[in-house]
């Protein structure tokens, strides 16, 4: 089994499993399934800032800002196939 150590590249061959970010895929090779893998972490790691959820900052904040990052956050989410979350950005916007 490879391990990815963030600080060496190694190659992976496709049918091998490998542990990125604490995640154990079977690497296949395929571009859209290591797209799909890839955004889930970073939509993950995104998740973890407030911001990037939809809570914004109502008294300072500028809507067309909000709607900016909810384009991009759009589109890692369709990459990463996570139906919930636009759901979620947009109940915190109005929220706020």
């Amino acid at each position: 089994m490879a391990k990815y150590m963030r600080s060496e590249m190694q190659i992976v061959k496709p049918g091998e499993y490998v542990i990125f970010d604490g995640i154990e895929q079977k690497f296949s090779g395929n571009k859209e399934a290591i797209l799909k893998v890839a955004a889930g972490i970073v939509l993950n790691k995104l998740k973890e800032r407030e911001l990037f959820c939809g809570k914004c900052d109502a008294e300072n904040g500028n809507w067309h800002y909000m709607l900016g990052i909810l384009a991009v956050m759009e589109t890692i989410a369709e990459y990463a196939e996570d139906d919930t979350f636009c759901n979620t950005f947009l109940r915190n916007i109005g929220d706020d």
